[in-house]
């Protein structure tokens, strides 16, 4: 195509058409995301440090404030890592059923012990009332090294939900109460170090 053809090109002024598997309803910005997969559907640790290597290499996309160590945050979605999870869950003695039969909600909660147990007792309240059985709650670790003082102003105690089916949690081994949640953040490494910036939002994802 020639400059001259470009020029007298019209503009498109909206999104296509719904076509195929395109729907224009679906169109939302995004600034910087990467994908990483095994295209023959094998489960690697390998794929997690690829996105994670990719998270890094897409750090000059994120916006940031008058601190360096301070952004709009960014973090990797990923499949439910099963084996991961039931290891992490028997520490906090919760009992999961098998892959598919359950989910996990891990959601920022306030640093106030008497408030995070109000939210949890309604969180477990609202599963039951939808006829899921509630699993337990463990505290998600976190690395707050590289967090500036804008976001560790308002960084949150993390919790993860575990709720499954009535008919899974009949299924599964008992599971024992989890012990209370503490009164500050657990100490430890996990991809939240690479977050800079906390929100106030709950996240329901298959990320742990």
């Amino acid at each position: 195509m020639t400059a001259r053809e470009t020029d007298s090109a019209p503009l498109r002024a909206r999104p296509p058409g719904r076509q195929g598997l395109y729907d224009p309803a679906f169109e939302h910005d995004a600034c910087g995301v990467g994908f990483v997969v095994d295209i023959k559907g094998r489960k690697s640790h390998r794929i997690l440090a690829q996105a994670i290597e990719v998270l890094r290499n897409l750090d000059h996309r994120g916006a940031s404030g008058s601190e360096v160590n301070t952004g709009d945050g960014a973090g990797v979605l990923l499949q439910m890592p099963h084996r991961f999870l039931v290891g992490a869950c028997e520490q906090a003695h919760i009992a999961l059923p098998e892959p598919g039969h359950y989910g996990c909600a891990t959601i920022f909660m306030p640093k106030s012990l008497a408030k995070r147990r109000k939210l949890e007792q309604r969180f477990q309240q609202i599963v039951q009332s939808e006829g899921q059985a509630f699993l337990g709650w463990r505290t998600v670790p976190t690395c707050n090294r590289s967090l500036g003082e804008t976001a560790l102003a308002s960084e949150p105690v993390v919790r993860q939900a575990s709720n499954a089916s009535s008919m899974s949690s009949a299924s599964a081994p008992t599971t024992r109460s989890a012990p209370r949640p503490s009164t500050a953040p657990s100490s430890g490494t996990s991809a939240a170090c690479r977050s800079r910036r906390w929100s106030t939002r709950a996240c329901c994802s298959p990320s742990s």
